[in-house]
């Protein structure tokens, strides 16, 4: 039997409900969940908020993991399938100006309406 890294020791003490172990495994692999997030959305904010949703559902489903050295891996599989989920649920919508005409918010034409004090027919802005 191998000896249980580091990882796997703090993995087994937070299934146990001790918070400062998990700290240990958020700090051991913050970087790479940031990373992972980071490749996906391409916004440092999403990337942020989906890396934080990871390590809550982590820890909620910490009792899943089968083998507790591996929880780098097993986070990252987490992080990818929140990135790609947030990614979906926040999809942009590009809507193309190039074949639409332009507004006009008033027309050079000179049309009958209410006149200033000096007789000019501008806009009232």
């Amino acid at each position: 039997m191998a000896k249980p890294t580091p990882i796997g020791i703090a993995v087994e003490a937070a299934r146990g409900g001790d918070l400062r172990a998990f700290a240990i495994l958020v700090e051991a692999t913050q970087d790479m969940a940031y990373a992972v997030a980071w490749q996906v959305l391409r916004q440092e904010s999403d990337a942020r908020d989906v890396v934080q949703e990871s390590y809550i559902s982590a820890f909620k489903r910490l009792a899943e993991l089968l083998e507790p050295d591996a929880f780098a891996g097993w986070l990252r599989r987490i992080v990818v399938a929140s990135s790609l989920n947030h990614r979906r649920r926040t999809r942009a919508v590009w809507v193309s100006l190039a074949n639409r005409a332009p507004r006009r918010f008033w027309t050079t034409t000179k049309k009958p309406g209410p006149r200033s004090n000096n007789g000019s027919s501008r806009a009232p802005f």
